[in-house]
């Protein structure tokens, strides 16, 4: 019997543990509420037209700007994840300017840290990028969420490997 209460136990655990690790970034009235199936490149085409749509997008964070009661961050638009959590790739559809109540530091929202933002998009943004006006689409932040830093091995791969006996060169000998 105490056998039987200890394994039902444990399977709650391990329910719960397994149900935390699906959570995403985003609150689920929101995701219910965005057009999960508007994608960045129909809308980098004529934000104007698909004004008042809710959105979730995630990217690389570029700039942050604050101003007196907002502030506004320029984000390198990625594919996400389905934990809406943006990928580590060289693909992108471009840019899109983001606006939130309040200050966010830009020295935790910093250059390169990866963001995903449910929005309303406002319009578009003109801004110069080198010598072209860049047209962004512009959202009106309604939840961010901000990624842990992705930190690096300090250690080579070969150190995670058991060590092999070698009775000739060896080049870290």
């Amino acid at each position: 019997m105490k056998t039987k209460c200890f394994l039902k136990g444990v399977l709650l655990i391990l329910i719960a543990i397994a149900l935390t690790g699906c959570a995403t970034a985003i609150s689920r009235d929101i995701r219910v509420e965005a057009d999960m199936d508007l994608r960045f490149a129909e809308v980098k085409k004529n934000p104007e037209a698909f004004k008042g749509e809710t959105v979730i997008w995630g990217g690389d964070i570029i700039e942050v700007t604050n101003f007196k009661e907002k502030t506004q961050i320029e984000v390198l638009q990625k594919p996400t994840a389905i934990n809406l959590k943006p990928r580590y790739t060289d693909e992108s559809y471009g840019r899109f300017m983001v606006m939130a109540d309040g200050y966010l530091d830009p020295a935790i929202y910093s250059t390169g840290r990866q963001v995903t933002v449910a929005g309303e998009i406002i319009g578009e943004k003109r801004r110069p990028l080198g010598e072209m006006e860049y047209v962004y689409p512009f959202l009106k932040a309604r939840e961010i969420h901000l990624w842990t830093e992705r930190r690096r091995d300090p250690y080579p791969y070969y150190y995670h490997y058991p060590v092999r006996l070698h009775w000739g060169y060896h080049p870290y000998w």
